[in-house]
């Protein structure tokens, strides 16, 4: 389509946009795909483009993004904007059974195959057209001749595109033939669509979607908490959030003030909220808390007999005392143990976040791999989290331990080469023995410079450890609100 420029109050933006439009577009007629990618994707995210651009425009704008990761066999990516260019044109999301037009086998292919704008459009509002040509020409659906669509509507049909769309919709449901054989077959295809490609799609989309708009931040959670496909999908649903601890304890009330919180999972709006931790050593359990809160959204949402399956399951590794997964189980659930409406719950998400299996586990780990290529990410983050908190507690008690050692030895220092030599000089000056006295006035100030040094390296040591213990009691109870502190020097 060519574009006639427009004056509009965002004039300059558009103009800028559809420069890098027909840069993009260049680069797409010599093949270069990758560059025409990275153009039309800065545009994406630096522009609002949908506001910018007349529907027509942004639709072109649209189908050529969508046509370059169709070349670059990003399939994904082209099935999230075939969905907008639908959402676009006719303010609705597309269902499985849209897609069946073209070819319902084309997976793992879009599903929407090489289209202009105006097989787009017809392939949504006049499916119909395109299965009665091809029933005419004894052709499969996805062989039909669509050439004409392919010509500009006025030149081929002597009517705009909204004519034509109205009259032969019309005039294809008039005519139709019936067959009850092709509905059949139409119908199984949708439920089989509907059961095993969508959900795919859908999933796809999602992180896809995601892997554009979502912070940093939340794409690094995302990427090493272990998740599947349908892991990730499912995280991104919840909308989750990194937050402060003030934050985290105002969006997360808790009836158990003893518990430990790194997150909670908000029913009610399906809302994930995350502590935001800075330090690159404790910042795992980012990971862990995702993986732990998006286990509760799926076990809220499993269906009765799904849930009971995998209770049954995890209450057998429970109520092992013998295993090891049971004591870690004990251990980590002990403040839910007085609360039967929440400990279903909480063990399905412990378990799966921050416990390895131990003993006859494969149903239970058959379940957990819906969600995660590898859980044992999950669990490695807690662990390291857990033994980071422990490491950085055992350096401050060191440190305080080789504080009060150089105090000690500090003492001994002033007792040995000042306190003996000042008793010396008080010896030396009752005796009148001044020579002897004088060289060890000159011993006692050499020293005594020494030990200064000494004292105010020690105070400035004593300085940073205080310093570095009111710091790390900040951590530890944003982390652990009800454990004692560690105590300064």
């Amino acid at each position: 389509m060519a574009f006639m420029q427009k004056k509009t109050t965002h004039g300059k933006t558009e103009k800028r946009i559809l420069e890098n439009y027909i840069e993009a577009k260049l680069l797409v007629e010599d093949k270069k795909y990758n560059k025409a990618n990275s153009i039309l994707n800065d545009i994406l995210l630096s522009q609002d483009v949908k506001s910018n651009l007349p529907i027509e425009q942004y639709i072109d704008y649209l189908m050529l993004f969508r046509k370059v990761n169709f070349l670059e066999k990003k399939y994904d990516t082209a099935r999230l904007l075939e969905e907008e260019i639908i959402d676009s044109l006719f303010g609705k999301k597309i269902q499985p059974e849209d897609y069946l037009t073209i070819d319902p086998q084309a997976s793992p292919k879009p599903l929407l195959t090489e289209l202009t704008l105006s097989e787009m459009i017809g392939t949504y509002i006049a499916k119909n057209i395109f299965y009665t040509a091809s029933l005419e020409n004894n052709k499969k659906p996805k062989e039909a001749d669509l050439s004409l669509a392919k010509k500009p509507y006025k030149q081929t049909y002597g009517l705009s595109e909204k004519e034509y769309h109205k009259k032969f919709s019309k005039e294809s449901r008039k005519n139709k033939p019936k067959n009850y054989t092709l509905r059949n077959a139409v119908v199984i295809i949708l439920l089989l669509l509907s059961v095993y490609v969508y959900p795919t799609v859908s999933d796809g989309a999602t992180v896809v979607w995601n892997n554009i708009y979502a912070s940093d931040s939340i794409k690094e959670i995302a990427n090493n908490s272990g998740f599947n496909l349908h892991g990730k999908a499912l995280f991104y649903q919840t909308n989750p959030e990194l937050v402060t601890a003030d934050q985290l304890h105002h969006s997360c009330p808790s009836a158990n003030e003893s518990a430990i919180e790194f997150g909670c999972y908000i029913p009610k709006g399906n809302k994930i909220y995350i502590l935001a931790v800075g330090d690159p050593d404790l910042k795992g359990i980012q990971y862990t808390t995702a993986a732990h809160e998006t286990l509760h959204s799926i076990f809220v949402k499993l269906n009765k007999a799904d849930r009971q399956n995998i209770v049954d399951l995890l209450r057998a590794i429970y109520n092992d005392t013998t295993s090891t997964s049971s004591k870690l189980l004990h251990e980590k659930l002990k403040l839910y143990e007085n609360e039967s409406s929440v400990i279903d719950n909480e063990l399905h998400s412990f378990f799966g976040s921050e416990v390895r299996s131990s003993g006859n586990t494969v149903a239970i780990e058959e379940y957990y791999r819906k969600y995660f290529d590898d859980r044992v990410i999950s669990i490695i983050a807690s662990e390291h989290f857990e033994s980071s908190i422990k490491a950085k507690t055992n350096a401050l008690e060191l440190r305080r331990i080789s504080l009060n050692s150089t105090s000690i030895d500090l003492n001994n220092y002033k007792h040995q080469y000042l306190d003996s030599i000042e008793a010396a000089m008080q010896a030396n000056s009752y005796y009148g023995d001044i020579n002897t006295y004088n060289i060890n006035v000159g011993i006692y100030n050499k020293n005594l410079v020494i030990y200064k040094d000494k004292v105010s390296k020690l105070n400035a040591d004593i300085d940073k450890f205080n310093s570095d213990v009111e710091e790390f009691n900040k951590v530890l109870k944003t982390f652990y609100p009800t454990k004692a502190p560690i105590q300064p020097k």
